[in-house]
């Protein structure tokens, strides 16, 4: 069976099915189709979840036997394979035609995430097995024509209501780069919340691009690279960023980290990543700043922003843009907030 990207929610609501091929070189809308079938599988009764990386040394007969060996009472499972390159070889040919003649008896999903599909490749006898088994979703890039109506609809998902002129101004702007586009929205939602959109809005957001850097300053604080993190932050303040909208992002990922400490101690971490809709590939950055910090390093985070938030607002002494600055550092590990938190008086905070 293929269905389009479009098509694929309403057939999981259907039921899921054992095979799913997503194929294509649209990174935004793979992700996107990919994180569909997750969910879908999640709540089919998916359980646990096994993450195969395909390349040059993939070993076939070792992922064959492991998708084989359920028992009985194994919890039914979602298996990935993601294959960077359209390279399958003769054991991977082999391996997948011999999956897709018993995945009608296995309870498992089995998701394969691949580059575009080309004529060649379509007609193999792997590749014919797999779409008799389950379900191809090719992945095409946006036609330049369905762009707009793009764009409106994913707007109004997060709230906001543009004009026809702010999604021309937009179009315009992102060149068909579907993820710049979604970067785009996520700006203009951070800058301007619910509601109208206007032509005006756009092209201001988009001159001051450095507007944007909040979300790179908030990625620079979890890999720990506090030089980095100093230049971004005059950055801001040269270009004149409102202060509240710096303590916003840094102030919401501290609450987040705060929580996320919390919750992947014992609880099931995929579903964790689904409720904060931390995509896959953010994961490594996010699970690399848990490491480096405890629950103490975020809450205090937290404590100082809160305070922060007064400094900015006129309600005690200080200097905005140099709290900014040691909040900033102090989440990227700079001493200055470390050490604050070997007090133990350091009091929780409500998450």
């Amino acid at each position: 069976m293929q269905l389009t990207a479009d098509s694929l929610n309403a057939n999981l609501e259907k039921g899921v099915k054992s095979i799913y091929l997503i194929s294509g070189d649209e990174p935004l809308l793979v992700q996107e189709a990919a994180d569909a079938v997750r969910a879908a599988a999640r709540k089919a009764g998916c359980d646990d979840r096994t993450v195969w990386d395909v390349n040059a040394s993939f070993d076939w007969d070792a992922w064959f036997n492991a998708s084989q060996n359920g028992s009985l009472f194994a919890s039914r499972t979602l298996v990935e394979l993601r294959f960077s390159k359209l390279k399958v070889g003769d054991d991977g040919a082999r391996a997948l035609k011999e999956y897709a003649a018993r995945a009608s008896n296995s309870l498992d999903v089995l998701l394969i995430v691949m580059p575009k599909i080309d004529g060649p490749t379509q007609k193999t006898v792997w590749f014919k097995c797999l779409i008799d088994a389950g379900v191809h979703v090719p992945v095409w890039p946006l036609d330049p024509a369905r762009l707009p109506g793009w764009i409106r609809a994913r707007m109004k998902r997060v709230g906001l209501q543009p004009s026809d002129a702010a999604i021309t101004a937009l179009v315009d702007r992102v060149e068909g780069n579907l993820l710049a586009c979604s970067q785009e929205i996520a700006k203009l939602q951070l800058l301007h919340g619910s509601g109208s959109i206007e032509v005006d809005d756009v092209e201001a957001s988009v001159a001051d691009s450095a507007r944007f850097d909040v979300f790179e300053l908030v990625d620079l604080i979890l890999a720990g690279q506090r030089a980095k993190v100093a230049r971004v932050v005059d950055r801001l303040r040269e270009e004149g960023v409102e202060p509240t909208i710096v303590l916003w992002a840094l102030s919401r990922e501290a609450r987040q980290m705060a929580q996320l400490s919390t919750l992947l101690k014992g609880g099931d971490s995929r579903q964790v990543w689904q409720k904060f809709r931390i995509w896959e590939r953010r994961q490594p950055l996010v699970r690399q700043a848990l490491r480096r910090f405890g629950l103490a390093h975020w809450q205090a985070a937290v404590q100082h922003a809160a305070g922060l938030d007064k400094v900015i607002k006129g309600a005690a002494a200080g200097n905005p843009w140099d709290e900014l600055l040691e909040l900033a550092l102090g989440m990227a590990g700079q001493p200055a907030l470390s050490s604050q938190l070997s007090a133990a008086t350091c009091r929780e905070v409500s998450l």
